[in-house]
């Protein structure tokens, strides 16, 4: 299953859990699933994907903001790889919580 950003990039998820995501160095992005599909919440990147994920200190904002189920996707890469995904998802949605 892929999660597609930008109209390109599939993100390896979503999955209802953090720890289906991988200990490996990517961007994450947060996922609200509503009746019309998913909407992000949230998106940062790591060295380590899912203990970012299960450790963040935005969590309340992905709970404010959310009006379904939250779940998670990743795109795996080295630190160019991530800095460059993390700014085409900044770059193309309107996230809530984390700012631009």
């Amino acid at each position: 299953m892929a999660y597609r950003i930008a109209g390109v990039y599939d993100f390896d998820g979503p999955f209802i859990s953090p720890h289906s995501l991988k200990e490996d160095s990517g961007v994450y992005v947060i996922l609200d699933l509503q009746s019309d599909g998913y909407h992000l919440l949230d998106s940062g990147g790591a060295e380590n994907v899912r203990e970012q994920v299960m450790t963040h200190g935005r969590k309340a904002c992905w709970e404010e903001n959310r009006r379904g189920t939250i779940h998670y996707a990743a795109y795996y890469g080295d630190e160019a790889a991530r800095k460059r995904m993390e700014r085409i998802v900044r770059e193309n949605y309107d996230i809530p919580c984390g700012g631009k």
